[in-house]
């Protein structure tokens, strides 16, 4: 199992969600680090990866080569990928 670390600006986009939403994430975030192969995607030519939760993503950095996924940015759809990439 990995450890999921949420860096303090996910954390605060955490905070910031809906109740509902906030449980839908955290329930991804802890299925993804049972089975990374299947919940984390990478994205092209980009330095982040992501995790999909419904409308929302998690763009994460996975270091393959140990079991820590690093949360930076928690949003919805629409907006995570031009506000972030």
């Amino acid at each position: 199992m990995a450890e999921i670390r949420l860096s303090p600006q996910a954390s605060e986009h955490y905070d910031d969600l809906d109740p509902s939403v906030r449980e839908q994430v955290i329930s991804r975030l802890e299925r993804a680090g049972d089975d990374l192969e299947r919940y984390v995607e990478a994205l092209s030519a980009e330095k982040y990866d992501k995790i999909r939760a419904g409308d929302y993503r998690a763009l994460v950095r996975w270091d393959r080569d140990s079991t820590e996924i690093r949360v930076y940015v928690i949003g919805h759809r629409s907006v995570v990928y031009d506000r972030y990439l």
